[in-house]
Order: structure tokens, then sequence, then C-alpha cells
């Protein structure tokens, strides 16, 4: 559809300006280095392999694909809800953390 086009739910759609090639290769450059590390997950103490950053066609919003150890489900999540902080038992902690081999 296009921009200003109804839903049919009596809202309107509306895009942010797309970024240019450069911009989301500059955007998957500072996400990179996360590739092939392990992370651990505050609430489960679970651990996940960070498999691949890619982007969002719709969004064009950073995602990483990441996989429990152990597991053959692979997982998306927006970077930002990646890196984000969250209230755990009265505290503010990292929703992921970098794990030790």
């Amino acid at each position: 559809r296009r921009t200003g086009q109804h839903t049919g739910w009596g809202k309107m759609i509306t895009e942010a300006p797309r970024k240019t090639v450069s911009e989301l290769s500059a955007m998957l450059d500072d996400a990179r280095p996360m590739v092939r590390t392990l992370w651990r997950h505050y609430k489960t103490g679970k651990r996940y392999a960070v498999l691949l950053v890619a982007i969002a066609e719709a969004t064009q919003e950073v995602l990483v694909i990441y996989a429990p150890l152990g597991c053959g489900v692979n997982f998306v999540r927006p970077l930002s809800e990646w890196e984000e902080i969250v209230e755990y038992e009265g505290k503010r902690v990292a929703r992921f953390v970098p794990s030790k081999g």
C-alpha cells in the first residue's frame, strides 16, 4: 500500500523516510561485532549464540538472529529490545549480557 492509503481499519499508513544503503550498512557495521558471541538472558539464565544481524525490510531496524545453545531453533529480536534495560526483582538490569564460552 502507498503512504496515506487507508488500511481498512480507519488508520492511515505512514512511513518514515527510507534510509540509504550506506546508512543501513553503517547500522549493521555497528552491530556486527556481536555476531558469533554468547549472551545470557537476565531472567532465565539461558545462554544464546548470536548468529547474524540483519535489517528488517519493512521497518529498517536492526534485528538480532540468535539461537539457544543446544537448540535447533532460531529466533529474531530487534536490537533495541536486545539492548534494553528491564526491571527485574526490583533492579534495573540488561535483558542480555555477554557470556563467556
